[in-house]
């Protein structure tokens, strides 16, 4: 059985370039490792995820799976992915457990996942990201994030996806530790523009996919959900429009 794991890495300064090399030295050999420069393609998260897509399409794999440069991979990371593709043989995706890491460096566990499986439009809790799932292989052959989306591109990804496996299988087992002592990522960096652009992508979700009313009833509920959203909220209001 051949898993990949995805990082693309940007490292602007000594920092960041530390937390790569924490999050390079975490990964279990047994992986095959397809690592994406960032500072050199120039480009954002989104386009060198697809780099990688674009590699691992010439490398047989079985399984693909996702890491942010700043995570760590637990120790037995690749034996508890392997436990839960053997236990959900016919599963397209698996969501796994994790734990997360404070910048005093606390590490605290929060159980989101029991052994069972979601179908749609009843989601588990976290579906929408994709550094806590491994996926088959064939089902996200043609799939690809939207390049230039700075804020949801993980959910639009998974809205495909689950657009043509129509359930996610959760493990109760842990595999990263998601980790939040990088002030500088992407991920934690927003603006208004960038939280329109993810509803305008939702709305072209569902112009794409309006003969599938239960994907459109997921990201009606999505949308609902974003609008309450702290980060949603805390962007508005700093830019004076609430």
């Amino acid at each position: 059985m051949k898993i990949g794991v995805i990082v693309p890495y940007y490292t602007p300064d000594r920092h960041t370039q530390e937390l790569f090399e924490r999050c390079e030295a975490s990964i279990d050999d047994r992986f095959e490792k397809i690592f994406v420069d960032s500072n050199k393609l120039g480009k954002g998260v989104s386009f060198s995820r697809n780099y990688g897509l674009d590699i691992a399409a010439r490398m047989d794999l079985d399984y693909i799976t996702f890491m942010d440069a700043d995570d760590v991979m637990l120790p037995e990371a690749y034996d508890n992915l392997r436990g839960a593709i053997r236990e959900f043989k016919q599963a397209q995706i698996i969501q796994l457990n994790h734990k997360r890491r404070k910048p005093d460096g606390t590490v605290w566990t929060k159980f989101f996942n029991t052994d069972r499986v979601f179908t749609v439009p009843n989601l588990p809790s976290l579906w929408m990201v994709v550094w806590n799932k491994v996926y088959k292989a064939d089902l996200i052959e043609g799939i690809r994030f939207k390049p230039g989306l700075r804020h949801g591109e993980d959910e639009l990804f998974n809205l495909r996806c689950l657009a043509k496996a129509r359930k996610i299988h959760c493990s109760s087992m842990f595999h990263m530790m998601h980790c939040f002592d990088n002030p500088e990522s992407l991920s934690k960096i927003v603006d208004m523009d960038d939280l329109i652009a993810e509803q305008r992508e939702l709305l072209e979700f569902v112009v794409d996919y309006s003969d599938d009313r239960v994907m459109c009833e997921i990201v009606r509920q999505r949308q609902a959900e974003l609008w309450e959203n702290c980060v949603y909220k805390a962007t508005f209001s700093k830019d004076g429009t609430k």
